[in-house]
């Protein structure tokens, strides 16, 4: 049922956006379409008034259709214009009145000239019927009602007050099967323009789902392979990925020859706060002592955990007094968050720092051992002197 419910929408979407297109298309062309009009109508008002000498209600006809197409063109240049529904609609009316207009001209010429149809009748009739159904643009859904609804009234009207003889039909027989068939053919081609439109946009829609969806996974595998690169508890980088950043900055450092110093940090006292206070009093302490000692790194500095409480810093292009300053500070970061007495226990660690430097160590492995051996003698020397 959702992936039902899903499709509705998207049907819905589909439709709407057709619209607007269609309404767009009605604004600009329609312009065009009822300037058009509105020429041939001046042409024919001219006729009219100095050739034919139709009755004078023909010309307040005509003038009245010109002022209708004249008003679409000022309203499609102002804000209104902007909703689509209301362009199709307006353009719709002037459709209806072109159309009701050739009704009413068949109908007046055929009471004026005594129930003989005047022969532009037809003409005129067949005309507005092919034009209407061409230009219809956004109105193209409602151009058949448009077009046979008048012409039915016509003649449903001529046979029940009039009486026209056979010579009279025949005049209009092939206009109305001309204009049944244009009819039937536009229908035809609506529905089949809307399908291949509907086709293409399902089509597109599944590509742009697809193409979502290909992002989507591949965000969750980079999301996934960070997640992995990283320490769940501090979001520091995890001993593997950790060991893999450090071997690649040391190899840099080999073929750049530029110094890498390592400082090994070991926290003091995890396993009483874990044993005073529990495991959860300890994952707090290591969050705390990692914070602090983020806010005294510099940018491009690594910070892994290698162990439960260890932790490696990486200092490229970092000679030892610097790397020592850098120590510095985050002994003084935990001096100032002890001064503050927020928990029950000091924050300290025993560190180790060790820097390569011109291939004094073969290995990455050698220099970290080195690193890990001076972070144990000064945590020795810690425990002497308590």
């Amino acid at each position: 049922m959702e992936g039902k419910k899903d499709f509705k929408k998207s049907e819905r979407e589909i439709k709407y956006e057709y619209i607007i297109e269609e309404g767009e298309k009605t604004r600009k062309l329609g312009r065009f379409v009822v300037l058009i009009g509105i020429v041939i109508m001046l042409i024919a008002l001219y006729s009219d008034a100095n050739i034919i000498h139709y009755p004078s209600i023909i010309y307040r006809g005509r003038i009245a259709l010109i002022t209708v197409f004249a008003t679409y063109i000022v309203f499609t240049l102002t804000p209104y214009a902007e909703s689509p529904r209301r362009v199709i609609r307006y353009y719709s009316y002037c459709l209806i009145m072109a159309m009701s207009f050739a009704v009413f001209f068949n109908l007046v010429t055929f009471q004026a000239y005594n129930g003989i149809f005047d022969f532009r009748g037809p003409q005129l009739l067949l005309a507005f019927s092919v034009f209407i159904v061409f230009f219809s643009l956004g109105a193209k859904e409602k151009v058949i009602k448009i077009v046979l609804f008048p012409i039915g009234f016509m003649i449903i009207y001529l046979l029940l007050f009039k009486e026209m003889n056979p010579y009279e039909w025949t005049k209009f027989f092939n206009s109305f099967v001309t204009i049944l068939m244009v009819c039937l053919y536009h229908r035809h081609c609506i529905k089949r323009e809307y399908g291949e439109y509907k086709s293409r946009k399902i089509s597109q829609y599944n590509m742009l789902k697809l193409k979502q969806e290909l992002e989507n996974k591949k965000n969750q595998e980079e999301s996934l392979q960070v997640k992995a690169n990283l320490d769940p508890l501090t979001g520091v980088l995890s001993r593997r990925s950790g060991l893999e950043e450090l071997e690649k900055i040391f190899n840099l450092a080999a073929n750049e020859e530029k110094p890498l110093s390592i400082c090994y940090i070991d926290l003091d006292g995890l396993k009483s706060i874990n044993d005073a206070y529990g495991h959860s009093e300890g994952d707090r302490y290591i969050k705390i002592a990692v914070e602090i000692i983020q806010k005294q790194l510099r940018d491009g500095d690594l910070l892994a955990r290698i162990g439960g409480d260890e932790f490696i810093i990486g200092l490229y292009n970092t000679p030892p007094h610097v790397a020592e300053k850098i120590w510095n500070r985050i002994k003084g970061g935990f001096d100032s968050f002890n001064r503050q007495e927020i928990i029950y226990y000091k924050v300290s660690a025993s560190h180790g720092i060790v820097t390569y430097y011109k291939e004094n160590y073969s290995s990455l492995h050698e220099l970290l051992e080195s690193a890990d051996n001076k972070m144990y003698n000064e945590k020795k020397r810690k425990k002497m002197y308590k």
